[in-house]
C-alpha cells in the first residue's frame, strides 16, 4: 500500500489464492492482526492445526 500524500510504503497484503465456495481464509497461529481483521469482517474460527482456518 502506498500513502498518497508522499508516496511512502505504508503496508502490504499477501493473498494465498482465490476464495473457495465455502469462503475460507487461513492465518498463521501468530497472525494476531490478521485474525482480528477476519473477526471484524464476520469470519469465525473453523479449525486449527499448523494454521488457523476461518469460515465466513
Amino acid at each position: 500500500m502506498i500513502r498518497k500524500s508522499d508516496r511512502a510504503v505504508a503496508g502490504s497484503a499477501d493473498f494465498k489464492g482465490l476464495p473457495d465456495s465455502g469462503g475460507l481464509a487461513e492465518t498463521g497461529l501468530d497472525g494476531f492482526a490478521s485474525q482480528k481483521l477476519l473477526q471484524r469482517c464476520g469470519f469465525t474460527g473453523w479449525k486449527q492445526g499448523e494454521t488457523l482456518w476461518w469460515i465466513l
